[in-house]
C-alpha cells in the first residue's frame, strides 16, 4: 500500500504522488441546484452550511455550480453584456468562503459562449457583432 501512495500509477521506482489523497476531487452536484436557471443566483439556497458538512462528512471535497461567463465579469469591448455582474460576484464569493470553511471547493462549470436571443438590446448596442442570420439542415434551422 505505501508503495501504491507514493507512486502515480502504481509502478516501481517512481518518485512522487501526484495522486495524493490531499489532491484527489470528489465532486458533487447538489439536488437542490437550478442548472437551467441561474446556478449562482440561487446557489446559496442551493447550498446550505449544513449541506458542505454532510458532504464533507460523507467524504466530498468539490462542488460544482454552473455559472454563465458574461455574468461573472466584463470586459472590453462589451462592458455591461452581463446581467448583474457584482451580484453574481457577491454571492459566488459568499458561497466559496461558506464552502471553504469546511474544507469543500467550488469548481464553475463554464458553457461559454452561450448566445443571446435575437431581440436582446445588446444587438441594438453592438449589430457589427450580430453576424448573420442562416440556416442548417443538420441542426433542423429553417
Amino acid at each position: 500500500m505505501r508503495e501504491l501512495r507514493s507512486n502515480p500509477h502504481g509502478r516501481p521506482g517512481m518518485a512522487g504522488n501526484i495522486m495524493d489523497e490531499q489532491m484527489r476531487l470528489r465532486i458533487f452536484r447538489s439536488f437542490r441546484a437550478s442548472y437551467y436557471q441561474d446556478d449562482v443566483l440561487g446557489s446559496l439556497e442551493a447550498h446550505p452550511a449544513e449541506y458542505f458538512d454532510e458532504l464533507a462528512a460523507n467524504g466530498f471535497n468539490a462542488v460544482w455550480i454552473r455559472g454563465i461567463l458574461r455574468n461573472l465579469a466584463d470586459a472590453a469591448p462589451f462592458e455591461g453584456l452581463g446581467q448583474e455582474v457584482a451580484r453574481h460576484q457577491d454571492i459566488l464569493g459568499k458561497l466559496v468562503e461558506r464552502a471553504a470553511t469546511r474544507g469543500i471547493r467550488v469548481l464553475l462549470y463554464l458553457n461559454e459562449p452561450l448566445c443571446l436571443p435575437e431581440g436582446d438590446p445588446f444587438w441594438s448596442r453592438h449589430p457589427e457583432a450580430m453576424g448573420s442570420v442562416g440556416s442548417s439542415e443538420m441542426d433542423g434551422w429553417p
